[in-house]
């Protein structure tokens, strides 16, 4: 894993382990199919469109959640969005925070 420091013209460098996480925070969630369902709730979440989704608890807190992994999941990225899924159905999305 590498991060960017453009101030500091820095480049952090890290090891494969340190891309793994069970947690992430979603602190704006989109629900597309209808109400969201009563939380938490566990459905299957995508963190990228190739992903295998991971099965995932989703807490809610405010107007965000908190998704927490059955198993870990590589490189949760901020920025990008994960997609809550019931089968085939999305039921929500959501901007991964920092």
């Amino acid at each position: 894993m590498a991060t960017l420091d453009p101030e500091r013209n820095v480049v952090v460098v890290g090891k494969d382990a340190d891309l793994w996480q069970r947690e992430m925070v979603l602190p704006v969630v989109h629900w597309v199919s209808g109400p969201p369902p009563p939380l938490p709730h566990v459905c299957a979440v995508k963190i990228r469109s190739r992903h295998p989704a991971g099965q995932a608890e989703i807490v809610g807190f405010d107007t965000g959640v908190r998704l927490t992994f059955a198993e870990p999941q590589r490189a949760v990225t901020p920025g990008q969005f994960a997609v809550f899924y019931e089968g085939e159905e999305v039921l929500g999305c959501g901007e991964i925070a920092r």
